[in-house]
């Protein structure tokens, strides 16, 4: 029964076809991907402009920013926080 059970788990999962496509299941990492989306999106919009390479900087800089704190290689009291009311207990 187990094993059948597992078969088509198996199979169902095999049928989504999902090899190129991202889960996000954290709210916090969405919140950052959706930010570093739009500082790309608004470089595009930079460079449509003529804009100096100063305002291109900050737009990437601003994205890179937002994809180090999902990887969690950024660490400021604004992170720490965050982490400590999502996850500990008695707060």
């Amino acid at each position: 029964m187990r094993s059948e059970v597992l078969k088509d788990l198996v199979k169902e999962f095999a049928d989504l076809q999902v090899e190129n496509t991202v889960l996000i299941s954290n709210a916090r990492h969405f919140e950052n991907l959706s930010r570093a989306l739009e500082n790309t999106q608004r470089s595009q919009s930079v460079v449509a402009q003529g804009l100096g390479a100063e305002f291109l900087a900050l737009e990437f800089k601003e994205a890179l920013i937002a994809i180090h704190e999902t990887l969690g290689k950024r660490f400021d009291d604004q992170i720490m926080d965050r982490v400590f009311k999502e996850f500990c207990i008695g707060k």
